[in-house]
């Protein structure tokens, strides 16, 4: 078991991302079961395959961000088969249990491992908070809302605003039909974002989270980690593939502890 940095780093970032949300809505009721419950789903992603035996050089499709895809798509495959069992509803919190248990093992593997440096605990706080609050900022500047409802019921919606609640109803089609259409002369099947659509609806039903909050506030902490830690995975795969191409050691980007 090897617990990578860049894992790390996107649970630190969504952990940011969950306490700043509040911020946003201060002075309107807050769902704080809905955030624990989406930081839980968060660290189950990105940390369960930290635990699992490691992938070797050649196992492509075992790599440790392919291993959180499958994680993503098994969490929406059970929205989907939600519709015909809502018993498995309860497994959301099982799920997000887990996340939480993950996150507080992987901290305290953290400081097993490593001798505790304020200045390398301060660089993965910094850079968690800086990263985090940006891409919240930048999503609540053009994109979502975190008080979206209550700036419906006040027929206050700004433009940017329209493509969230156009999602949101889009994801919300393939929770009850199974299908994105206009709705017009019949239910004629649209090809648009087909299956984030499809993965947004079902990964939302799973969880038991209204659409509209789930794109607003959950999808910011589920994502914008996970985005992170593909993202430098894939950069170390690249490093790798040349490292092994040109014959030389590779040690400029180690990523697990």
């Amino acid at each position: 078991m090897a617990i990578r940095k860049s894992a790390v780093l996107a649970s630190v970032i969504s952990f940011f991302v969950t306490i700043i949300i509040p911020l946003y809505q201060w002075g309107f009721q807050i769902p704080y079961e809905i955030l624990l419950k989406s930081l839980g789903v968060s660290w189950f992603i990105v940390l369960l395959p930290q635990f699992l035996p490691q992938p070797t050089q050649l196992q492509w499709w075992r790599t440790y961000s392919l291993q959180s895809v499958y994680l993503l798509f098994f969490l929406a495959t059970l929205g989907f088969l939600k519709r015909y069992a809502e018993w498995l509803g309860w497994l959301s919190w099982f799920v997000a249990g887990l996340g939480i248990v993950f996150g507080i093992l992987t901290a305290f593997l953290y400081f097993k491992k490593m001798p505790f440096s304020f200045k390398k605990v301060g660089g993965y706080v910094f850079l968690g908070f800086l990263i985090g609050s940006y891409l919240l900022a930048q999503a609540y500047k053009f994109n979502f809302c975190p008080i979206l409802l209550e700036n419906l019921s006040a027929l206050n919606v700004p433009f940017g605003y329209g493509d969230t609640v156009y999602h949101s109803a889009c994801a919300k089609m393939f929770q009850t039909y199974e299908v994105f259409t206009t709705g017009l002369d019949g239910t004629p099947a649209m090809n648009y974002n087909v299956f984030t659509h499809w993965l947004n609806g079902h990964l939302a039903y799973f969880l038991e989270i209204p659409m509209y909050q789930f794109y607003n506030l959950s999808y910011p902490i589920i994502f914008f980690g996970f985005w992170f830690f593909a993202f430098l995975e894939l950069a170390q795969r690249i490093y790798l593939f040349f490292c092994e191409k040109k014959q030389i050691q590779a040690t400029a980007l180690p990523t697990s502890l």
